[in-house]
C-alpha cells in the first residue's frame, strides 16, 4: 500500500486544481494580509500553508501544524524548493496546541477540523492563539450525496462487497457537513461575526482509471477494506468504482464531478 503522505504528495497538482479556489476563499475570509501572522491547522504537506505565506509577503510569517511528521517533512521540503523562507512546519496535534496566546491575526484549517478528537477545545484553542480581532477560516465537506468524488468509491466498493454502507459520520470527511451544527459550536467558542459560504470543489480526472487510483491510494481507510478480500473481489470492486463514475464523464472526455464545500469564517472579539 502507498504511503499517504507520498499520495499526498503524488496526487496534490490534481488536488490543487480542485480546491485551490476554496484555499483562495479561505485566506480572502481570513483577511490575511502583508505583514500578518498565519496559523494553518492540520496542514498536511503545506497547503494552505504555503499560499498563505506568498499572500503576508516577507513581513508576515505562517506557522503550519500537522500530527503527521510525514507530512510536515514533506512540506517542509515544499517549501525549501519553493524558496519559502517566512513559513515553518512542526509536528503538532491540532487537539493539544502548544502554541502563545494571542499571536495570530488568522488560522486557517482546510478539511482538518472534521477529524478534532475534541473539537470543542479545539476551536478553544483556536481562539486563544488568536489576537483579538483576529479570524478564523475553516472548510469542511458539505453531505456525501454533495461530495461524489469523496463518498461515491467507498459506497459502490461496499455495496459491490456485499458490506454494509461506509461510515459517513463522526471522524470521516463528513463528519461536519451540519453546517448549523457546526455555526452552533463555533459561537459557543466565543467567536462572532460567523459567515458561511458555499464552494464548489471541481474534480476532474483523465478517466475512471485514474479516479480509481486516486482514491486507492488517497482513501487509506478504504483501501484496508477492500485489501481484505480475495484477490477476484477486489478487482471486482474495483471494477464496480470504475463503472459507477462514468456517470460523470463530461463532453470532453474527462471525468469531471463537481462537489460542493463549506467555507466558515468568524472573528475571535
Amino acid at each position: 500500500m502507498i504511503d499517504y503522505a507520498a499520495a499526498w504528495s503524488k496526487w496534490f497538482p490534481l488536488i490543487q486544481r480542485a480546491a485551490g479556489g476554496l484555499s483562495c476563499c479561505m485566506l480572502d475570509a481570513a483577511g490575511v494580509a502583508p505583514g500578518h501572522r498565519v496559523l494553518d491547522l492540520a496542514t498536511g504537506i503545506g497547503d494552505p500553508a504555503l499560499m498563505a505565506a506568498e499572500r503576508v509577503g516577507a513581513g508576515g510569517r505562517v506557522l503550519g501544524i500537522d500530527s503527521s511528521a510525514q507530512m510536515i517533512a514533506l512540506a517542509r521540503a515544499r517549501a525549501g524548493a519553493a524558496g519559502v523562507t517566512n513559513a515553518e512546519f512542526r509536528v503538532m496535534d491540532i487537539d493539544a496546541l502548544t502554541l502563545p496566546p494571542a499571536s495570530f491575526d488568522a488560522t486557517l484549517c482546510r478539511w482538518g477540523l472534521m477529524f478534532a478528537d475534541d473539537l470543542a477545545g479545539t476551536l478553544d484553542q483556536a481562539r486563544a492563539a488568536l489576537r483579538p480581532g483576529g479570524r478564523l477560516s475553516v472548510s469542511v465537506w458539505a453531505t456525501p450525496d454533495d461530495a461524489p468524488a469523496i463518498s461515491l468509491a467507498a459506497r459502490v466498493a461496499h455495496h459491490a462487497l456485499g458490506l454494509p454502507p461506509p461510515d459517513e459520520g463522526e471522524k470521516t470527511a463528513f463528519a461536519l457537513c451540519d453546517i448549523p451544527a457546526l455555526v452552533a459550536a463555533v459561537e459557543k467558542a466565543k467567536f462572532d461575526a460567523v459567515n458561511v459560504q458555499k464552494v464548489p470543489v471541481i474534480f476532474e480526472f483523465a478517466s475512471p482509471e485514474e479516479y480509481v487510483a486516486y482514491r486507492r491510494e488517497i482513501s487509506t481507510p478504504l483501501a484496508a477494506v477492500i485489501a481484505k478480500q480475495s484477490e477476484t473481489r477486489q478487482t471486482a470492486a474495483w471494477q464496480a468504482v470504475a463503472r459507477a463514475v462514468e456517470a460523470f464523464r463530461s463532453s470532453a472526455g474527462t471525468i469531471r464531478m463537481e462537489n460542493q464545500a463549506y467555507c466558515l469564517s468568524a472573528a475571535r472579539p
